[in-house]
């Protein structure tokens, strides 16, 4: 997980009943002034009954994450990634779960 050298903005939170599916968009902004090492992905623990319906794939090392890479690539010093989530649920959704950006190897 990076815990700095990172802005992570988020949209509001959207229903879409064109997909039945919540819609979070957003960006991540390298503020570190040095690349960070690819591949670059968005975590999240997901709350029970919530699918992440874009998602890459699952975490190998903690039960119930999963994950969506951005990029396999390094993000430039200043670099943007622009990311949309898609989400659904069996009851409303009040809001987002906990996204977390992790970089590097491993990470996941």
């Amino acid at each position: 997980m990076l815990s700095a050298g990172y802005r992570l903005h988020l949209e509001p939170m959207r229903f879409d009943p064109r997909v039945n599916a919540y819609r979070l968009r957003g960006r991540i902004v390298n503020i570190s002034g040095q690349p960070i090492g690819g591949p670059v992905a968005l975590v999240a623990s997901l709350p029970e009954g919530v699918e992440w319906l874009n998602r890459t794939g699952e975490s190998v090392l903690q039960q119930g994450v999963a994950y969506q890479i951005l990029t396999e690539s390094d993000l430039p010093s200043g670099g943007v990634l622009t990311f949309e989530v898609r989400l659904r649920s069996a009851k409303p959704l009040v809001r987002p779960p906990k996204l977390e950006v992790r970089a590097g190897i491993g990470a996941i």
